[in-house]
């Protein structure tokens, strides 16, 4: 019995200094597009999908909506969504907790005109999303440096801390018998 509290502080060592599970975020800058191509499954590879997006060159290459209905998948999830913004015309953003612009809205915002310079913007919103859908005038509307947050991941510190205490609360109770 005296070995087993020393075993159990050893056993939750390695898990309790992992310290927190962080998923990594996803940046896209549409460099390694081609230049007036669809952007669609270029991005595959970073869990991302994109419909009706081309990209164009000016300071750096950047993604447009020709139809002014853009939507990015993102079927793993993602917790932020940050961008860079120029546009010409009044452009909305939507966030939505389903694929192609489906389920419950999370957040939505509307951004003005802005000469076409390219400035951050960010849409805020809670819970895990799966799509973003845009509504703009066709190819008035461009996007680039897309930041995707990673999902929030549990951490596996705290289920360490919770079988270590149980574990510690069940040798206590059983050396008082």
């Amino acid at each position: 019995m005296k070995t087993l509290l020393p075993l159990a502080a050893l056993a939750t060592l390695p898990v309790v200094a992992a310290g927190p599970a962080v998923a990594a975020p996803v940046l896209i800058d549409f460099e390694q597009a081609a230049n007036i191509a669809q952007v669609n499954q270029t991005y595959a590879g970073l869990g991302v999908e994109f419909l009706d997006f081309v990209t164009a060159t000016g300071a750096s290459r950047y993604a447009y909506s020709p139809g002014g209905h853009g939507v990015i998948n993102v079927p793993g999830g993602f917790g932020s969504f940050d961008f860079s913004l120029g546009t010409l015309a009044p452009a909305t953003f939507n966030v939505w907790s389903g694929l192609d612009g489906t389920g419950s809205l999370l957040g939505s915002a509307v951004f003005a005109a802005n000469g076409g310079s390219f400035a951050a913007a960010s849409v805020p919103f809670s819970g895990l999303a799966h799509s973003v859908t845009l509504a703009a005038v066709p190819a008035y509307t461009g996007i680039d440096n897309v930041a995707l947050g990673a999902p929030p991941v549990p951490e596996p510190a705290h289920w360490a801390m919770l079988v270590a205490g149980l574990l510690l609360g069940g040798m206590i109770k059983r050396r008082r018998r």
